[in-house]
């Protein structure tokens, strides 16, 4: 079994990849379903337009449930909820299944050249690429399901959880106050930073009186 990533492409930090894949991929949804929306009610045809009326209403149906599976992934990933996430995952790996069938298909049922058209050098150009490209295609496709599961398991362990930092309310006000009281001329001087010595004239510490007054 294959070891989670601890990165996204070279440097990236997980959570920023799943989100650019979530991202990515609702507009991948979002813009088949406006595809099929132009071939069917304003016929004018775009992408998917040559697939035949079942399959492209099958396969938009597959995106409009998908988007507010990817919604909620989105929001699994910002606020650290695994069961979201798990959830996209899943989505995610049936998306992954149906686009290398249907890759599949066109591979095997489909031909990139015209035989009777095209000259042979022309053609064996023409199937090297597309086989080249449904290579990339899946090998893309599996790299972004190993990121999304090793989120997942990063969160199941606890290491995408939120820091204890993050855990404090109004932790942008405690933060500033509390550098705001490490200024001063000794707050480089290790011990000088949390001791109340009397500062020199015209300071704008006060004394605290004394025990007498």
């Amino acid at each position: 079994m294959a070891a989670p990533l601890t990165m996204f492409c070279c440097g990236c930090s997980l959570g920023s990849g799943a989100v650019t894949i979530l991202l990515f991929h609702v507009a991948v949804c979002a813009s088949y379903t406006a595809c099929v929306c132009c071939n069917l009610i304003f016929h004018n045809p775009v992408f998917g337009s040559d697939w035949s009326i079942p399959a492209q209403l099958i396969y938009a149906g597959f995106c409009l449930i998908g988007l507010p599976v990817i919604v909620g992934g989105l929001w699994g990933v910002l606020q650290r909820v695994e069961g979201h996430v798990r959830l996209y995952f899943f989505y995610l790996l049936c998306s992954v299944l149906v686009n290398c069938g249907a890759m599949t298909y066109w591979l095997v049922f489909s031909d990139a050249c015209d035989p009777d058209k095209d000259e042979a050098w022309l053609c064996g150009a023409l199937r090297s690429s597309s086989y080249l490209l449904v290579t990339a295609s899946v090998l893309l496709q599996a790299y972004v399901l190993w990121v999304i599961w090793s989120f997942c398991e990063d969160i199941h362990v606890g290491r995408n959880g939120w820091e204890l930092w993050e855990l404090l309310p109004s932790k942008d006000q405690l933060v500033k106050k509390w550098r705001y009281q490490q200024d001063g001329p000794t707050s480089d001087i290790i011990g000088f930073a949390l001791s109340k010595l009397p500062g020199a004239y015209g300071t704008l510490h006060e004394e605290e009186p004394g025990f007498l007054g």
